[in-house]
């Protein structure tokens, strides 16, 4: 059996980036079924990611020396210099948009808006995904 053997409902809209092949095994014996899934990762678009400070709210001043107009460009790895915190809210949001995907309620494609957790004094990112 193939994932392209499974119903059409579960499928659409997706774009796989895995490959599925499902294999049955029958124990008679023991009346027992195991499947058995084969993946094979399907080679994927990585983009770079840009982030912009675009505002820091409240008392204007961010604990760790971000400033508005501070850029970073994430290609694997956070920058050294780059907030833990920020960067575990900004996380899911760099992954969706480095693979291709966008935010829905994002009025531009490839962009998100979002600040960092901290209550005190938030700093609003943009986050961009850079088309080579």
């Amino acid at each position: 059996m193939d994932i392209s053997d499974l119903p059409e409902w579960p499928r659409q809209g997706w774009k796989p980036c895995l490959r599925m092949r499902i294999s049955f095994v029958d124990w008679t014996p023991c009346r027992i079924a195991l499947v058995v899934v084969h993946i094979e990762c399907i080679k994927m678009k990585k983009y770079n990611i840009k982030v912009k400070v675009i505002r820091i709210l409240e008392k204007g001043k961010c604990p760790l020396g971000l400033k508005v107009g501070d850029e970073f460009v994430f290609e694997h790895l956070p920058p050294p210099d780059f907030c833990h915190w920020a960067f575990h809210s900004l996380l899911p949001f760099i992954t969706a948009l480095r693979f291709g995907g966008n935010i829905p309620w994002e009025e531009k494609e490839g962009m998100c808006r979002l600040c960092c957790p901290d209550p005190d004094n938030p700093v609003v990112f943009e986050i961009n995904r850079v088309e080579e």
